[in-house]
């Protein structure tokens, strides 16, 4: 069975063969054939390159084929080429951005977000100014800051109620605020100076100074407190009768 050679599969002669004029021409004439280079396997250039019969490189592309390609855009579906462009605010999908239109835009960004961060320090602060009660995150979102901003209030807050007889103390919760003044009174004798009494807790936190005289008590004695969220206060003449109560910040 005759061998082949591997490239060009030119038959080889077997090692028990006698070979003559014919047989080399034949293998000559399928080089000639199958390499398809006139005078010669190939030719190469001064860097190596293969040319072809007419000089021109092997595998050389012509104008026509240059032309189409260079006139192929690229998009998001095809391959192709693409021009760079500067432009920040373009929704051109043939264009790439250069380094520098990516750096445009970070700059942008960047003082955009200086810009809030700026401008979300300079309302906590005003609203601090404003109702420094008003509690808000060391860095708080828009939302948080227009909850804040809703919940500032001007002026000194109060409230009044009435509290049902039978004890010897007032109970009230329920409060946003801390009271500072505390007028009590029995109902039905509001015109009555001598049926009010007046806690005032200006002078020192931890005592109460009863109005009209110069008593005083621990705030903690017999149970009293004052707090954010409301207070209770013992008074001995309301055992039996019902208060009404009225508190200032």
């Amino acid at each position: 069975m005759p061998e082949y050679s591997t490239n060009l599969n030119i038959e080889k002669a077997l090692g028990t063969e006698n070979v003559n004029r014919a047989y080399f021409m034949r293998v000559i004439d399928d080089i000639d054939e199958k390499v398809g280079v006139a005078n010669g396997l190939a030719k190469l250039d001064a860097n190596g390159n293969v040319l072809k019969a007419d000089g021109s490189l092997a595998g050389e592309v012509t104008k026509a084929q240059f032309d189409l390609h260079t006139n192929k855009p690229a998009t998001t579906l095809q391959v192709g080429h693409v021009q760079l462009s500067d432009a920040v605010t373009s929704i051109d999908v043939t264009k790439a951005a250069t380094s520098n239109a990516v750096k445009k835009a970070y700059d942008r960004a960047d003082a955009a977000f200086t810009s809030a961060s700026n401008g979300k320090a300079a309302v906590k602060q005003a609203v601090a100014g404003v109702d420094p009660r008003v509690v808000i995150p060391a860095d708080p979102t828009f939302a948080q800051l227009a909850t804040a901003v809703g919940q500032i209030e001007t002026g000194a807050r109060w409230a009044k109620g009435n509290a049902s007889g039978g004890g010897d103390s007032i109970t009230v919760s329920g409060l946003n605020f801390k009271p500072r003044l505390i007028f009590i009174g029995l109902v039905g004798a509001e015109t009555s100076a001598l049926s009010h009494t007046f806690w005032s807790f200006d002078l020192d936190p931890t005592r109460v100074y009863l109005g009209g005289s110069n008593e005083s008590y621990l705030l903690s004695s017999l149970g009293n407190y004052v707090n954010i969220g409301g207070f209770r206060l013992k008074r001995a003449s309301l055992l039996s009768n019902p208060a009404f109560w009225i508190a200032y910040e």
